[in-house]
């Protein structure tokens, strides 16, 4: 009696990764800025990159794009790249505001620093951030990324990269 196969069709089948993310890059550094700028429009998933020095400018933006009036569990596919040292409200405070509000709380953020000691990286990890990556960045670190959009709307749910 022959043995019936399975297809490796018939597997489960992983949903195309939605294309279109906006990037906004968070760093008081200009040079800082424009690298990573550079690497992330080399990303096949990402549409946009808005680099902003400050988080005055970060919620100017985020308000510009209508974040704070549409619903607060379905944000547009987007994602925050942070410094942690800049002046006025350093990265942790802002990443602590950002998951304190229902309307960003479900926005993947990412820690981009050069600051890469223990207690930083555990500190925002403990803050719900989707990873910690340090300065500089590189083309490699887009494998990071990718894998928090892949992810899509459910990274929070299926861990932190």
């Amino acid at each position: 009696m022959a043995t019936e196969r399975k297809s490796p069709l018939s597997a489960s089948v992983t949903p195309p990764v939605q294309t279109g993310w906006t990037v906004f890059v968070v760093d008081d550094d200009f040079d800082d800025q424009i690298l990573n700028k550079r690497i992330l429009e080399k990303s096949p998933y990402i549409k946009d990159v808005i680099c902003l020095g400050s988080a005055w400018e970060l919620f100017s933006e985020l308000q510009a794009r209508h974040f704070f009036y549409d619903a607060p569990n379905n944000p547009p596919n987007s994602m925050i790249m942070l410094d942690i040292h800049m002046p006025g409200t350093d990265g942790i405070s802002l990443l602590e505001q950002l998951k304190s509000s229902p309307y960003t709380e479900n926005i993947p953020v990412m820690i981009v620093s050069g600051d890469g000691r223990t207690k930083n990286v555990q500190d925002v990890h403990g803050l719900n951030a989707c990873g910690f990556l340090t300065k500089p960045l590189y083309m490699e670190n887009l494998n990071n990324i990718h894998a928090v959009i892949e992810k899509g709307k459910d990274w929070r749910v299926r861990g932190i990269v």
